[in-house]
């Protein structure tokens, strides 16, 4: 998946809720701005493939979700090989 760095201002309060939302879910603060983005801005017809699209990246976001429970509230590092993320990704949707 190939992705387009973005650089953007935010206000202090909209700094903290992201900060505050991605130590809550253990994920990226980029993964938060582009969940909500994703959310505000794609619909069924913005979104490529459309609906089955649409569909396909909702259940990616809650099997995402669902592996992020299971480390919920523990210390330990999660080891993972980002290449290998990024080949699961194109498998599940190449380009």
């Amino acid at each position: 998946m190939t992705m387009i760095r973005k650089q953007i201002y935010l206000d202090p309060d909209t700094d903290r809720a992201i900060k505050r939302e991605a130590r809550r879910r253990r994920i990226s603060e980029a993964a938060v701005i582009r969940e909500r983005l994703h959310h505000e801005c794609a619909s069924e017809t913005d979104m490529p493939g459309g609906r089955q699209a649409r569909a396909d990246f909702i259940r990616l976001l809650d099997r995402t979700r669902r592996e992020a429970r299971k480390y919920a509230g523990k210390e330990e590092h999660i080891p993972f090989d980002r290449e290998e993320l990024y080949e699961k990704i194109e498998r599940i949707h190449p380009r």
